[in-house]
């Protein structure tokens, strides 16, 4: 059951803009993106050109509903294209000038070729994440324990200005399963009360390096109020696991490069910050919006950015989306992302989604963690699975049980290659795993 806190209780670090009413925050939205509109066309020559060849004129756009009906959605091989075209490592996305500039992050790369992150002061990434922290409870002069995310490009910043604000005190090690040890180590000896973010990899090197040294992880991480998890799926297998070790656990997912979606204490949806983020769910082929509740693509327009501001992002993540109020009594949105939409494997009749082989996989000792791939290939009548696995059964033995799992679970033939865990996290980089390996072309 859950239960309304009230503004006096200190759960909130800005009340006036987690409490406010819906009428409130559209009236901010409507304010910033008519802002967001006008600053960005006049500065970003990705926008610009989009928004030319769509033969929209920004003038055009004098409400909210202007903009969704009339302004051009893009997706991240949009801004792939312009930025080879144009030899900009920003994509044409940059609306600052080089010596504002303070750091440049980068995303994972996982999904596609890295995106550039500028980071400046007080940018909006700084913001809800001071936000999502007071909500778990941190307050200054504790320590958190982060683990900072490497992508091919450059680092994925978790911003050191987070820290400054709220006076913490932080322990940063890479987010890489070779760093387990580390991560036990630091626990036990610096008594942090927050782990931001752990992944899967690293999740599966804890347990097999507990099993290795007899580690008992729930002494090792007792100090722990909350662990974040975040960049795919957790499945129930995987949530049974972490709340096993840690206190709570919050899941954590990304609005389309923009910010963070966290979830309350609550753990009823990660919310989304809607004065920092204009949040539309669409139909992935029409981009015409979907009801409230039901599955659709991702779209986020940025309202407070100021370096790389994006309107109308379509970010391939599906996702269902409600505004009502939260049992913590935050009023902003709140979404439960279930995949991406380019993740969907075609095999015979039906399409397979990474998540749906978590709860199956979690069946066999071996393969519990989680760890594997969906391999594309000419052949589409069977479902071609790279899988992870520790010690136990003969690979001529295991391999046709995970088959049989698989179709009983979704009732689709499977053939299965099997590989230790650590050479399959090893093909990526190291926090997180490419789900879906195109071998051919769909």
């Amino acid at each position: 059951m859950v239960t309304t806190a009230s503004p006096a209780s200190g759960r909130y670090l800005e009340p006036d803009i987690e409490l406010a009413d819906r009428p409130t925050i559209e009236g901010w939205q409507q304010e910033r993106l008519l802002e967001s509109v006008e600053r960005t066309l006049a500065r970003s020559a990705f926008h610009n050109d989009l928004w030319k060849r769509a033969g929209v004129n920004p003038g055009e756009i004098q409400s909210v509903p202007d903009f969704t009906e009339r302004a051009p959605a893009f997706v991240q091989d949009d801004v792939t294209a312009w930025a080879g075209a144009h030899g900009d490592p920003f994509g044409g996305l940059l609306c600052l000038e080089p010596h504002e500039v303070t750091f440049i992050g980068s995303t994972s790369g996982t999904t596609g070729t890295p995106m550039a992150l500028p980071q400046y002061a007080d940018n909006p990434r700084i913001v809800s994440s001071c936000r999502d922290m007071w909500e778990e409870g941190i307050r200054p002069g504790e320590t958190i324990l982060r683990t900072s995310i490497v992508s091919r490009h450059g680092i994925v910043s978790w911003s050191d200005a987070v820290i400054e604000r709220l006076g913490l005190d932080v322990v940063t090690l890479d987010n890489n399963p070779a760093n387990a040890a580390a991560v036990i180590e630091a626990s036990e000896r610096f008594a942090p009360v927050s782990y931001n973010i752990i992944s899967r990899p690293m999740m599966a090197a804890l347990e097999e390096l507990a099993r290795v040294r007899g580690t008992d992880l729930v002494s090792a991480f007792a100090s722990y109020r909350a662990v974040s998890f975040g960049g795919e799926p957790l499945g129930a297998d995987g949530q049974a696991r972490l709340e096993s070790w840690f206190s709570r656990v919050r899941r954590q997912t990304s609005l389309g490069n923009t910010i963070a979606a966290v979830e309350c204490l609550e753990g009823d949806g990660c919310h989304t910050y809607e004065d920092l983020v204009y949040v539309e769910v669409v139909d992935p082929d029409t981009r015409v919006a979907v009801p409230e509740g039901q599955v659709g693509e991702l779209v986020v327009t940025t309202l407070r950015e100021t370096a790389m501001p994006l309107l109308r992002f379509a970010t391939e993540d599906l996702v269902r989306y409600t505004s009502e109020r939260c049992g913590c009594g935050r009023t902003h949105g709140r979404i439960w992302t279930l995949g991406r939409r380019g993740d969907g494997v075609k095999v015979a009749a039906q399409t397979v989604l990474p998540a749906a082989l978590l709860p199956l996989l979690a069946q066999l000792p071996e393969t519990s963690s989680g760890l594997f791939q969906l391999v594309v290939t000419s052949d589409t009548s069977v479902l071609n699975l790279r899988v992870g696995r520790t010690d136990g059964r003969s690979d001529a033995e295991l391999a046709p049980a995970i088959a049989e799992v698989i179709y009983d679970g979704l009732g689709v033939q499977c053939e299965v290659e099997l590989v230790a865990n650590d050479a399959l996290v090893s093909s990526g980089p190291g926090y997180k795993i490419q789900r879906v390996v195109r071998e051919v072309l769909p």
